[in-house]
């Protein structure tokens, strides 16, 4: 099966497992390489979406699979928000976003990177915690 088939059949569910921080059934499309080329509709790829969700286990997985991590981090969706953006906006359990949040940066994520409206990760936060955790890079 080639690449683009692959992307196709799998993206849906790698997309899927990453929400829902199912490691279990992440780590068969990881070895698949579908969450190299897996993205939404809206451009989120795999890493922005256990990010959303606040899944550690899932990230992990993914940052460690990759064989370019640092640029993962900065991958941007259609909204031009990056995977540490969408931890921040995590409103499941703040502890679950904080720790996902604490993640990308110990892993080098930008936290003064804006987004398509020129909103920093901090700006968007959606718990104090996670606001404690990013700079202040929105004041000139």
């Amino acid at each position: 099966m080639s690449t683009p088939e692959l992307i196709g059949r799998f993206a849906a569910e790698m997309e899927a497992a990453a929400a829902a921080g199912d490691v279990a059934a992440c780590r068969p499309l990881v070895r698949l390489g579908v969450h190299k080329y897996a993205a939404t509709l809206d451009g989120r790829t795999p890493l922005h979406c256990a990010a959303r969700h606040g899944r550690v286990a899932a990230l992990l997985l993914l940052l460690n699979a990759s064989h370019k991590a640092e640029e993962d981090l900065v991958s941007r969706d259609d909204y031009f928000q990056t995977p540490l953006h969408a931890a921040a906006t995590c409103d499941g359990r703040e502890d679950d976003a904080a720790a996902a949040v604490r993640l990308l940066l110990a892993r080098g994520a930008d936290s003064a990177a804006l987004d398509i409206n020129g909103h920093s990760p901090r700006r968007l936060a959606f718990h104090d915690e996670v606001r404690k955790l990013l700079p202040d890079t929105d004041t000139p």
